[in-house]
């Protein structure tokens, strides 16, 4: 592979785009809170308060979260919910008092932004006004979207750079991870999978080229091998699906089409009489051996996938009818709007067959953010997800368990005016385990956390914790046991 080429155009990624008007005020009432600016400082380390249920005695460890915490700075706010700073919340439990406490990852970036006490350079959809020269895609890296542990250090996650390493004591940023000398400033995945063994599976994406790096890395953080996919749709792709053979990318009808500048995500354009393609890498060798076409839909996630004994790969996706939830709904909240009226993600069945054939089935059931056991990945077996009760409900306020198939095995229903982020799965020892995430109470504005027996959701939370600070709405975490 041409390594220059790569970083070339991930650099236009993120260089080219236009001056838009940034917002200048937060929003306002109770719902804008999960959308307003985390203070410089971070929260620091404190108690939570339980409101209900109580402390299962088996659990210890520490439930990690990033996502976008500052969206305003020198007067200006940004334009989309994913343009934010990143920032690390670490909820601990163990002996004590649960306690919980965030800080900001110190990007090159950040750093650079605070000096100038204004925004310096282009985000997602937000480009401030008189930018600074991007000469790499860290420049731009806000470390943002999800962190995995690696090597005994967190890996921040965006998806146009490096990943960032942080010390998961006292969440301190210890800098770009030099995963290898012929991967700096490429792409890395938001969404690495890992397989039992403890292997990750990552990937970058070019949209300028059309292109993918494939990655091999070891639990301890170093890269076995990587490998160059080409001529791809020039596709937005957040996440990708790994079975036991196979690693499959997902290439939604969202092309990059303009190339003059204009802010990142308005260079795309959705296509609507195009194929959705899912493209099978061969996992031995990291080349692609098959493609198969779907009709046209989004997605940002999928669940975990699976194969049979011959060659069959199945796997779901959370599939959005277009584009506009990331072009309509991500951009409202930042003014304090709850709901424009887009239609939510369903859940979505893929079979892709060793044939050829394709089979796409929608059980039209509201589903975002899935997850799984870790213990259990490319196997069928229970998997979670969000959703909402209702089409017209304006937030995904449901916890719901489904079968190894996909139908749905129970369903918990929260209050309408409940905002439930990803709950991520902790296994327990003696079998079974817990979901952990965070909820948000738009009425009374405060952030919450909570903690469900995975085999049993349609109970409701086992414990319910009131945190310290109302803090930003986030989007992605992992949970890592004591030792």
């Amino acid at each position: 592979m041409n390594r220059r080429d790569f970083m070339v155009s991930t650099v236009a990624m993120a260089a080219m785009a236009a001056i838009s008007p940034a917002r200048a005020q937060e929003p306002f009432g109770a719902f804008g809170k999960a959308w307003r600016s985390a203070p410089d400082q971070g929260y620091p380390k404190r108690g939570m308060k339980l409101l209900s249920g109580i402390i299962p005695n088996d659990l210890s460890g520490t439930y990690f979260l990033n996502g976008p915490a500052n969206h305003d700075r020198g007067g200006e706010r940004n334009e989309h919910w994913f343009d934010g700073d990143g920032m690390i919340h670490a909820f601990r439990f163990g002996r004590g008092t649960p306690t919980h406490e965030g800080r900001f990852i110190e990007t090159s970036k950040r750093k650079a932004e605070i000096e100038a006490g204004r925004f310096l350079y282009p985000v997602f959809d937000t480009m401030p006004k008189n930018p600074a020269p991007v000469m790499s895609s860290n420049d731009v890296n806000a470390a943002n979207i999800s962190v995995v542990e690696r090597g005994g250090e967190l890996w921040a996650l965006w998806e146009g750079g490096s990943p960032t390493a942080i010390n998961p004591n006292d969440l301190s940023t210890k800098g770009v991870v030099p995963i290898s000398n012929d991967l700096v400033c490429t792409p890395f995945s938001a969404h690495p999978r890992i397989d039992r063994s403890g292997t990750m599976w990552g990937y970058g994406f070019d949209s300028f080229g059309g292109r993918a790096i494939l990655s091999e890395i070891a639990p301890d953080g170093s890269l076995r091998r990587f490998n160059l996919i080409r001529n791809l749709p020039r596709s937005m792709v957040h996440d990708f699906i790994s079975t036991e053979k196979h690693l499959i990318l997902g290439c939604a009808p969202f092309w990059l089409t303009q190339f003059e500048p204009m802010p990142w995500l308005d260079r795309f354009r959705w296509q609507p009489n195009e194929a959705r393609v899912y493209v099978v890498i061969d996992k031995e060798t990291l080349t692609e051996v098959r493609r198969y076409e779907t009709p046209a839909a989004f997605q940002f996630h999928h669940f975990d996938g699976f194969e049979e004994k011959d060659g069959t790969i199945r796997f779901a996706a959370c599939s959005y009818p277009d584009a506009s939830w990331v072009q309509t709904e991500a951009r409202a909240v930042m003014d304090g709007v709850p709901y424009t009226g887009t239609r939510e993600a369903h859940f979505e069945r893929i079979t892709l067959r060793p044939d050829g054939r394709v089979d796409v089935e929608a059980d039209g059931q509201s589903a975002e953010f899935p997850v799984g056991d870790p213990r259990f990945v490319n196997t069928p077996t229970m998997q979670w997800n969000v959703g909402r009760a209702r089409d017209e409900g304006r937030l995904n306020h449901s916890l719901i368990a489904r079968k190894p198939d996909g139908e749905i095995a129970v369903q918990w229903n929260g209050p309408d005016d409940t905002f439930l982020g990803e709950h991520v799965a902790i296994p327990r020892a003696n079998g079974g385990g817990y979901l952990i995430g965070v909820q948000f109470d738009t009425t009374l504005g405060r952030s919450l956390l909570s903690l469900f027996d995975g085999q049993n959701v349609g109970r409701g939370p086992l414990a319910l914790w009131q945190l310290p600070d109302s803090i930003p709405a986030a989007l992605h975490g992992t949970w890592v046991a004591s030792a």
